[in-house]
């Protein structure tokens, strides 16, 4: 069964498609993303970001969807699987770390000292990573911010999780079952909806009020006001300076840690520059914004 779910404006996951096919080929994934791509994804008009592991049915389908005139789909690899199998040949705690930490930064400073580490403690370690196409798994290096940060494919694992119940059924019944799992899912968070109290959806909600939370420990110094340029020094992380320092473009929508670019929601620095200018609607409202936009897993 190949399945595509997404995940909804509570940052629940959603089953968005799936289909019964005799093995995973290049022909099968080719097909499925194919008719995705035409009858579901379509309607959306926007280039699709599709997260998985690195099967190479799944990497031969979507170079064949990247290769269309327009850019109609962008792959990413899961970090998780990324770094599952780089310990089957790297061994050791400190290098397991590493490769995390170089793959889900976001920050130029925390990745380029991954990297030194990394080769400090194991030069061919770093270089069997090398040897991936840092887009593809490097959140760092992840043009136009497509993964929305998503770093894995749990999404999936999570809800093929779901459907074990289908395993060994026959083909009517693994169908029914699996459009019944689907309805519930669905009802149960069109509950989840209705019932919300607060200004975002509940799980959106505890993420900004946490992030709010920790803005209250910044301390902003203005640029430029015409610009909306600010300097915002964090406590959280003591440096010889006594915090780090960020630049938040607050027109923009920009700041220098680089969260608020690639989540397409506002760090706490640019919370703390919300505070400071008396505009702390405005980060609300670009949650409300980008929560109204679905990303494919």
């Amino acid at each position: 069964m190949l399945i595509a779910v997404t995940k909804d404006a509570n940052n629940y996951i959603l089953p968005v498609a799936y289909a019964i096919v005799d093995e995973e080929t290049v022909e099968s994934w080719s097909w499925f993303l194919q008719q995705f791509r035409m009858h579901i994804a379509n309607r959306s008009m926007r280039p699709l970001c599709v997260i998985s592991d690195r099967h190479k049915g799944i990497i031969n389908a979507m170079e064949n969807l990247e290769e269309w005139k327009e850019p109609h789909a962008y792959h990413r690899f899961c970090l998780r699987h990324v770094r599952s199998k780089f310990m089957r040949k790297f061994k050791g705690v400190s290098l397991k770390r590493l490769c995390w930490s170089i793959g889900s930064t976001s920050q130029g400073r925390k990745y380029r000292w991954s990297i030194r580490e990394m080769r400090s403690i194991d030069q061919k370690a770093w270089d069997y990573l090398h040897a991936i196409e840092g887009s593809k798994w490097i959140v760092y290096h992840d043009e136009g911010h497509r993964r929305w940060g998503n770093l894995t494919k749990n999404s999936f694992e999570s809800f093929n999780n779901a459907l074990r119940g289908a395993r060994m059924l026959s083909i009517k019944a693994c169908i029914e079952y699996t459009f019944n799992k689907a309805i519930q899912q669905f009802q149960k968070h069109t509950e989840i909806a209705r019932s919300c109290i607060t200004a975002l959806p509940p799980r959106v909600w505890d993420t900004y009020t946490e992030r709010e939370l920790h803005a209250q420990g910044h301390t902003v110094v203005e640029f430029n006001y015409d610009k909306g340029e600010y300097k915002v020094t964090s406590r959280l992380h003591a440096n010889e300076h006594s915090g780090n320092d960020y630049t938040v473009e607050y027109r923009r929508k920009k700041c220098t840690c680089r969260k608020w670019q690639m989540q397409r929601f506002p760090c706490s620095q640019a919370i703390a520059v919300c505070h400071y200018t008396g505009e702390i609607f405005f980060a609300t409202l670009t949650c409300i914004t980008w929560y109204t936009i679905y990303n494919i897993v």
